[in-house]
């Protein structure tokens, strides 16, 4: 029984230990920085503007691939829409849900930008309703032509 007692007591001190050691392993040290400290914001501002069209988009970008921003189209005899956005990088190209208002109703739509140097080339390709919202029906189909380019500009 003694022996039995002795063996208990050693493993619950090593275990204390183990757990101890455990504790300093995560915690912040300039050898093991804390992650959620060292996540560096990036903040970006984007602009279309074309006769009487106006595109603002503002992205920050906490980590390499999550994105969240506000998106405002201003197009001519269109809608006037804004709203937020929120997404991924998946290499250069940019997928988010755009989720506006215009005129009074809701909405939530797929949008694609194509990262070229310092501006972002908008993408277009066919959609179709899934879940309440509107999205590509083949990302892999988009087109990133030359028609709408955001250029990077300081953000006001």
């Amino acid at each position: 029984m003694m022996k039995n007692t002795t063996f208990l007591f050693i493993c619950f001190v090593g275990l204390g230990a183990c757990q101890g050691n455990t504790d300093s392993a995560t915690s912040s040290t300039p050898n093991n920085p804390d992650p959620l400290t060292q996540q560096e914001l990036t903040e970006k501002c984007y602009v279309y503007v074309q006769k009487n069209d106006t595109i603002r988009l503002q992205l920050t970008q906490a980590d390499t691939k999550a994105v969240e921003g506000t998106l405002q189209y201003n197009l001519y005899e269109k809608d006037k829409n804004k709203g937020t956005i929120t997404g991924e990088m998946h290499g250069d190209t940019l997928f988010a849900d755009y989720t506006f208002d215009s005129e009074g109703v809701r909405s939530v739509r797929e949008v694609a930008f194509l990262r070229k140097g310092n501006t972002l080339v908008e993408g277009f390709g066919e959609v179709e309703e899934r879940s309440g919202k509107m999205v590509f029906r083949n990302r892999s189909k988009l087109k990133f032509g030359n028609y709408i380019v955001l250029t990077e500009t300081p953000c006001q």
